[in-house]
């Protein structure tokens, strides 16, 4: 009876916490995703939570920069990255959800004394170009790529101070990156309305890239495009957009 009682007492195997998996987080593109206090916040960071929180999955997040988010992700150090762009260029390393969760403007940025006048990609070709160090773009931009005489920069930040010092002329950047960073960088609000957006890439729908080395990869995704349909559908997801200005 005594024995019966402990088994009784004691949660079984089935009743454990499951083990969070990991998810790379991007620590510098507000307003979608960046580290505050060591921890994720943004846009896209609270889309992809809430998912997680629907579909019952435990997940620890892990802050990094984009390039290495990417990388870690691809080698399967961590289950996916937030917030990567599905394209051509990176279509079969990674395993992907059904629908995106996020649009994202990819913008040509130009300093003010340029003029007026918009821009479109191709007006670009030939000259120096900035962009950010392992950012992900939509399949224009690649069509492009051979014929831009491109200059990296690390993060959005050093994009626009290497923009200021005539380092190129133009700059392809994420337009609300951009004015988060132009608003709370410190290095950067002496240079307010110094830049302006002459133009746009085609927007950027933005996905969590899965490793395609994660075990139970296929249940994973299944579980992910349920939540995010169940919350779509409630309007959470809606709410969460509207809570951000988008």
């Amino acid at each position: 009876m005594l024995t019966a009682l402990a088994l009784a007492s004691c949660p079984s195997a089935d009743a454990q916490p499951q083990a969070p998996i990991v998810i790379n987080v991007e620590n510098s593109a507000g307003p979608y995703s960046r580290g505050e206090n060591g921890k994720p916040v943004g846009l896209a960071y609270e889309l992809v939570a809430a998912v997680f929180s629907e579909a019952k999955i435990n997940v620890e997040y892990r802050l990094m920069p984009y390039a290495r988010c990417m990388a870690q992700t691809k080698r399967g150090n961590g289950a996916g990255c937030i917030t990567t762009a599905k394209n051509k260029e990176n279509l079969a390393d990674f395993a992907w959800h059904s629908k995106p969760f996020v649009q994202q403007k990819m913008a040509i940025v130009v300093r003010a004394e340029f003029g007026e006048g918009s821009l479109k990609l191709n007006d670009l070709y030939g000259h120096k170009v900035i962009a950010v160090n392992g950012y992900t773009y939509a399949d224009d931009y690649y069509i492009a790529k051979p014929h831009l005489k491109l200059e990296n920069a690390v993060n959005d930040v050093v994009a626009l101070q290497m923009l200021k010092k005539k380092r190129a002329d133009y700059a392809i950047l994420e337009e609300r990156i951009m004015a988060f960073n132009m608003a709370t960088e410190p290095v950067l609000k002496a240079l307010g309305g110094k830049f302006r957006v002459a133009g746009y890439l085609n927007p950027l729908d933005g996905y969590v890239s899965f490793s395609k080395t994660e075990p139970g990869l296929e249940k994973l995704i299944t579980a992910f495009d349920e939540a995010q349909a169940r919350l779509e559908r409630s309007g959470a997801l809606a709410a969460i957009l509207k809570r951000h200005d988008f």
